[in-house]
This record gives C-alpha cells, structure tokens and sequence, in this order.
C-alpha cells in the first residue's frame, strides 16, 4: 500500500505550472477509491484537510525546494467528494520568516477552501 504522500502525487493530473507572475496552479482528483476516504466518513466520504493541505504543498514542492514550516490559516467552504476535479491556485510571497503560499481550491467555479502555509526559504534546506 502506497503512502498517503504517494497516493496524493499519483492524484495530481496537472503539474504545477506558473500562470501569472507568482501565480500558480494545479489539478487533482481524488478518486473514490483513494485511500484518504477510508474511514473519512464511511457513509458520505469527504477529503480529509490534511490531504487539501498536502495537495498545496505538492503544488509549491513541484516548483521550489523549502520545508513546510506551519500551517497558517484553512478554512473550509464545502466538502470536496470523491471524483471531483480540484483547482489549486497559489501565490508565493518572501518574508522575513519564509515564503508564504496562500492557496484556494476550487471544484470549478465553487470555491472550497483557503489553505495559507509557510515554507523555509529555498536556500534554508
């Protein structure tokens, strides 16, 4: 059995890519079967948060190096389902303690949830 790290990287369909300067995006789906589901309810299966979390953090690893530092901010708009495509779009900023990512999500035009995290710098690794 995949790692969940593993089972998000095979659920990436569009690898990251710059859109605008400092802008960029990604798409995934989680199919039914993927194993963050399980147990994430039974009866009515939702996208645990830390997947959504792990989805952006892919999408900014896929482009610049940096450790994950600290969840900043999530806030959930709606439940993401099985088969759903996501649209990830994240913007970067220097600071002086990192690089802020501020990520939303988006099923279409239905905003889900807004993801900001904080990343070392690309030379701190």
């Amino acid at each position: 059995m995949p790692s969940l790290a593993a089972a998000v990287a095979l659920c990436c369909e569009d690898p990251p890519k710059e859109t605008a300067p400092g802008v960029f995006c990604s798409r995934f789906l989680f199919p039914p079967e993927f194993i963050g589901f399980g147990g994430h309810f039974p009866a009515d299966p939702v996208l645990p948060g830390i997947v959504q979390i792990m989805a952006v953090s892919r999408t900014y690893g896929g482009m610049f190096s940096g450790r994950l530092l600290k969840i900043s901010s999530c806030k959930f708009l709606r439940p993401i389902l099985p088969g759903e495509r996501i649209d990830i779009r994240l913007k970067k900023d220097a600071t002086a303690a990192g690089v802020k990512v501020s990520a939303s999500l988006a099923v279409g035009t239905d905003p889900c949830s807004f993801i900001t995290l904080l990343f070392s710098r690309e030379t701190e690794e």
